[in-house]
């Protein structure tokens, strides 16, 4: 099993008070000392197959600053955008961002703001042909900002409105009976909003 297609939720509602104070956006910040977390993130969900990294971020300007970071290698995988439409939710976001796929390929979620994980191993190792979403999670069971669906989930969301992944595309998946798996990505979840 693949990631198939990765949709990176990079915007925020607002700028952090990091992202203000330093005047970068989150993707430019260091995750080590030779890496920005942009490539940390291209890098992990490559190591995993993605067939193709759609990252969104609030607007266009950003998305031609962080196209802008992208070396020329990654281009043709890597595909940096601005939302479609304001006030989706993350559920109706890529609702929007992957109405091309076919109804069984697999749609993997991650939260841009945040280091990756150490490994995408046991979220690609829970999806069967008979599962319909896995979460990724912490040891203590604590949702990890990662998601594998099928793409067929998305199909109940209207193209007009506020659709989050958390209060309300997973208690639907859950009314439609579909299989949803937990996979636990590591200790901690880490997202980055503060020094």
């Amino acid at each position: 099993m693949k990631l198939g297609t990765v949709v990176v939720l990079a915007g925020s509602i607002r700028p952090t008070a990091l992202m203000s104070s330093l005047g970068l956006h989150t993707l430019e910040l260091p995750a080590r000392a030779d890496q920005t977390l942009l490539e940390a993130w291209i890098e992990s969900l490559q190591a995993w197959d993605a067939e193709e990294i759609r990252i969104v971020v609030n607007s266009t300007a950003d998305a031609a600053r962080i196209g802008a970071l992208l070396p020329p290698t990654r281009q043709q995988s890597v595909r940096v955008m601005s939302e479609p439409a304001s006030w989706r939710g993350s559920a109706g976001l890529v609702c929007d961002l992957t109405a091309d796929l076919e109804p069984d390929d697999i749609v993997t979620v991650v939260e841009g703001g945040a280091l990756p994980p150490a490994s995408m191993g046991p979220l690609v190792g829970a999806m069967t042909s008979l599962t319909t979403a896995v979460i990724g999670a912490t040891e203590a069971h604590e949702p990890a900002g990662t998601y594998l669906f099928r793409r067929k989930v998305f199909r109940s969301i209207s193209a007009v409105g506020y659709h989050d992944i958390k209060e309300q595309l997973l208690p639907a998946i859950n009314e439609q009976r579909g299989v949803v798996k937990l996979a636990v990505l590591g200790r901690e979840f880490i997202r980055i909003r503060d020094r």
